[in-house]
């Protein structure tokens, strides 16, 4: 399994209030890619992601300086997590829409748009966010209205015949591909002007999390100090996940968060199920984060059904209402 992107967690947690990562002020995120996986089948998104990256740090100096989020795979395998993409996507000073075909068919991305156009209404350049990756496949007026105005970077190129072809395709090579590069390296530049922008531009740094299908919205609570306090849930894991697990426990522990289980549950079906609503009732307004593997977990005594500690710990957080983040390894 892949190492836990650590830093992919802490952001995903509601209340946390660690150091900002982001370059632009009052951010945790500088750009949010939007995009459907069916344009990256061939990794191609992931060529524009990488190379995406490499640029920024050049034209902000330092690779470290800034915050690109965009890995989708996560909520694909997981539960529809509609709050954390919401929650995310308010906390992002820039979108980058990877446009296609495909992109106007997901109702994810269409989601995405819409909530990132809202959350940025009421701020600073709210129409100077926005960056269409076009790949050539789109007429104009098939665009979402949303993004008739803007007019993109030309990921493609004609042939002899006049058809459009998309830079790169379908896997791009970052040393022999000179034409994409140098669109990335514009579009890059263009990123980094505006976050430079936005640096010089404070925001207010109340995480506002809202449900991509709801109206509701909530506040992250804070302490008298001004500080978020939060315990996570961090779900026991399979043996062969054990390792990844400790390299998070030790992670949140570095960043002042409570994490618990702190021992391992009972094997006993009843008092495991006691153990888990006794650490559910110390993490109220919190977030349920489980490492999932090829492995079905341990099985729980004293019932006749086959139960397991691995689905227990998911239904018991889920009944109470938490937000649920999910690694799974599908290797």
């Amino acid at each position: 399994m892949a190492s836990v992107n650590l830093v992919t967690l802490i952001d995903t947690l509601p209340a946390s209030d660690l150091k900002q990562m982001a370059f632009s002020s009052g951010y945790e995120h500088d750009v949010f890619v939007s995009y459907s996986t069916v344009d990256d089948q061939q990794k191609w998104v992931t060529r524009l992601v990488r190379q995406l990256k490499i640029r920024l740090a050049a034209w902000l100096g330092r690779s470290d300086s800034f915050d690109v989020w965009w890995d989708r795979k996560d909520l694909d395998v997981a539960q529809k997590l509609e709050t954390e993409i919401g929650g995310t996507l308010s906390e992002t000073a820039t979108l980058v829409v990877v446009l296609s075909q495909a992109y106007v068919a997901s109702s994810w991305c269409k989601d995405e748009l819409k909530f990132f156009l809202d959350a940025v209404g009421n701020r600073e350049m709210p129409d100077r966010r926005i960056y269409v990756v076009d790949l050539g496949n789109l007429n104009l007026d098939d665009r979402p209205e949303e993004l008739h105005d803007f007019v993109g970077f030309n990921f493609w190129e004609t042939d002899e015949i006049d058809t459009r072809r998309t830079l790169g395709f379908p896997t791009p090579d970052l040393e022999k591909d000179r034409e994409f590069c140098l669109v990335v390296d514009d579009l890059a530049r263009k990123i980094s002007d505006r976050l430079k922008e936005l640096r010089k531009t404070p925001e207010p740094t109340t995480v506002n999390v809202r449900n991509l299908n709801s109206n509701e919205t909530s506040d992250a609570p804070l302490s008298k100090n001004g500080e978020k306090t939060l315990t996570v849930f961090l779900a026991e894991a399979t043996d062969d996940l054990e390792e990844h697990r400790n390299e998070v426990v030790q992670y949140l522990d570095q960043a002042n968060f409570r994490v618990v289980p702190s021992e391992a549950y009972p094997t006993d079906f009843e008092k495991c199920q006691a153990a888990i609503s006794a650490d559910l009732a110390t993490t109220e307004g919190s977030v349920f984060a489980q490492l999932l593997g090829p492995l079905p977990g341990r099985k729980l005594t004293g019932v006749k059904e086959t139960r397991r500690l691995m689905s227990l710990q998911c239904e018991a957080a889920e009944a109470a209402g938490m937000k649920i983040v999910q690694w799974r390894d599908l290797t």
